[in-house]
């Protein structure tokens, strides 16, 4: 019983306690091959899953980076023009990741924020 008891709570501690892995910050460099996924028809046609699957996570984390905008302070924002796609915001991201290797170690979340104020400055009051 006591050994049942001693297995339960070692179970618990490892389970309970964060791994390195959850507590990760992705950095340009593991955003980089993701987010250059070749989405162009010859590749629709291969069916390239793993294609797709790169670029639908490389979406989905620039679109919540996209969605926080409003709530991050005024020195970190940018402002999209009416009718930028997220497309173009993937590709003004490859472009600063590509133009800055230096920079790649460093958080994906900030090089994006980064790569969209220097392509999409807010005006005065905007």
């Amino acid at each position: 019983m006591r050994a049942d008891w001693a297995f339960f709570l070692l179970a618990l501690a490892v389970t309970a306690s964060p791994s390195k892995a959850q507590n990760r910050e992705y950095t340009g460099n593991d955003w980089l091959k993701k987010c250059s996924a070749d989405a162009s028809k010859s590749e629709i046609l291969a069916n390239k899953a793993d294609n797709w699957t790169n670029l639908g996570m490389c979406y989905g984390y620039l679109i919540a980076i996209s969605d926080i905008v409003s709530i991050i302070p005024e020195s970190l924002r940018y402002c999209l023009a009416q009718g930028v796609t997220m497309d173009q915001v993937r590709q003004v991201t490859l472009k600063y990741l590509r133009d800055n290797p230096s920079k790649t170690h460093e958080p994906f979340v900030s090089l994006v924020l980064d790569a969209l104020r220097e392509a999409f400055p807010c005006k005065p009051g905007q």
